[in-house]
């Protein structure tokens, strides 16, 4: 009884469940007392990582003599009265954890002075970008390891590496960016299925790998080669026979291909994977297999599970992609904007000034060329010729006009008399030109509407004879008449009275 009731306290401490048994046991059949433990919890504890990059610890009560409550505080401000809690810490620093446990019969305290330390990676600072209509946006990060870019704010799809980011947008989209130390994949089994005897298995779906897991990882992908077309469900279990940790069903093509697996996987070992269900249809090697296939320090396969029997079987999984699980910062967002541009300004005319719409910058051009300070929402005109404006909006967007051509400066003083004879004016639809002192000449004659636009031309060699200009199309209004004989200009003014 002696002995035992030791054994139990070595194994289970003091008052413990299986000590109690242990008595109980021995009273039973006659031997000593009925064990009576009136005893308080001795309090101690430990942690899965004092000095976590990502702020996450799992603590674990190894208290003494059965408590039956549990508080504790993790030195943040933070409490939890679960027995086995984890904790996220949310910022950087040393702290102080203490575990006070309870039974019927009192409590106890264990603290642990700067127990936990933290270093959290700062998040990355962005710089947003944007541009007017659907094209490539500039995006730029900066921190202090690898920048990764994804499309949510967590989980999400990642999208892109580095400092900066050029996506072709249509519509404003907004990413997300972390600070990561995840180191490289690397690779390790067997690169192909060419050595020994490989053959496709169909027979059952219980076989596999067992492996080890030396640090925290994730394994990416793995080389298969398929007799046919499929979906497969991929499974890591926690031992064979075990409990699935990780299921994934990929559709596999015929022959050889690389899959997608992206299992997580904390350190542990003689994990199991396989391929489960009906269909496994997968190559595996009956023959020359060397294990254990390792990289030191993270991953190692080590057998399949008829290793006692067939110990140089190989099965299904070749060339694993293997990534040593790093820290992330919190993820920061970073947004591409497409703004839209302003419509296609529309030119007014009063007189001689001309006006653009309201609320934006404005620059004028006159036959192309940039007019110097004419810059207002209006431009007086001081010269004949097509006049053009650039509008741009508060958030850098520009827009062009189309050209109005004006062309009444110097009309007033024309004579309306000698050179050119025009009736009738007003009209009703169609008017008839006499140009006296022009004979067997070629006329250039066109029509301008108030707005500038050209509603009616026509190259012509005058003979003598009035020239019919058919305007019944038009509507009532003034209009201008330009003839133009080599470097000679006529410009005079016409109305249609309908």
């Amino acid at each position: 009884r002696t002995s035992s009731l030791k054994a139990a306290t070595d194994l289970y401490g003091n008052c413990s469940p299986e000590y109690i048994a242990t008595g109980d046991s021995w009273w039973a059949v006659g031997v000593g007392t009925k064990i009576s433990c009136a005893v308080a919890p001795i309090a101690d504890f430990t942690a899965s990582n004092t000095s976590p990059c990502d702020g996450i610890v799992q603590f674990t009560d190894q208290s003494d003599n059965a408590p039956t409550s549990w508080l504790w505080d993790f030195g943040d401000s933070k409490t939890s009265t679960l027995q086995n809690p984890s904790h996220t810490y949310t910022s950087s620093g040393t702290y102080t954890v203490i575990l006070k446990a309870t039974n019927a019969n009192g409590n106890n305290s264990q603290s642990k002075p700067a127990y936990i330390k933290i270093n959290l990676l700062a998040s990355p600072t962005v710089t947003n970008g944007a541009r007017c209509s659907a094209g490539i946006v500039n995006l730029a990060a900066s921190g202090s390891a690898t920048l990764q870019w994804y499309t949510a704010s967590t989980g999400g799809t990642s999208v892109n590496t580095g400092t900066t980011y050029g996506p072709n947008l249509t519509a404003t989209t907004t990413f997300y960016v972390e600070t990561s130390t995840a180191k490289p994949a690397v690779n390790v089994g067997p690169p192909t299925n060419t050595f020994g005897t490989n053959a496709l298995f169909t027979a059952n779906d219980i076989h596999g790998l067992l492996f080890d897991v030396l640090v925290p990882c994730r394994l990416k992908t793995v080389k298969v080669y398929a007799g046919a077309a499929g979906n497969r469900t991929i499974e890591v279990l926690d031992g064979f026979g075990g409990t699935v940790l990780n299921t994934k069903i990929v559709n596999i093509p015929a022959g050889e291909s690389r899959i997608t697996l992206d299992f997580d996987l904390p350190a542990g070992s003689q994990y199991f994977i396989k391929a489960t269900g009906t269909t496994i249809d997968l190559s595996r090697n009956n023959g020359a297999a060397t294990y254990p296939y390792t990289v030191a320090g993270l991953v190692s396969i080590t057998e399949t599970d008829v290793a006692s029997t067939n110990p140089a079987y190989y099965y299904y999984f070749y060339d694993w992609e293997v990534q040593e699980t790093g820290c992330a910062s919190a993820r920061v967002a970073v947004t591409g904007t497409i703004n839209t541009p302003p419509a296609t300004p529309t030119i007014t005319a009063n007189g001689t000034v001309l006006s653009a719409p309201a609320g934006f910058t404005y620059q004028w051009y006159l036959n192309g060329t940039l007019i110097s300070g004419a810059t207002a929402q209006t431009y007086t005109v001081t010269t004949n010729g097509n006049y053009t404006v650039d509008i741009k909006d508060t958030k850098g967007c520009s827009a062009t006009s189309n050209a109005y051509n004006f062309i009444s400066i110097g009309i007033a003083g024309i004579s309306e008399t000698g050179g050119v004879n025009i009736y009738p004016n007003p009209a009703s639809g169609a008017i008839y030109i006499e140009l006296p002192g022009k004979i067997n000449k070629e006329i250039q004659l066109t029509v301008y509407n108030l707005l500038g636009k050209i509603v009616y031309s026509e190259t012509y060699v005058s003979n003598g004879q009035a020239q019919r200009v058919n305007l019944t199309s038009q509507a009532k209004g003034a209009y201008f008449l330009r003839l133009q004989e080599g470097s000679e200009v006529i410009i005079r003014k016409i109305m249609l009275d309908k």
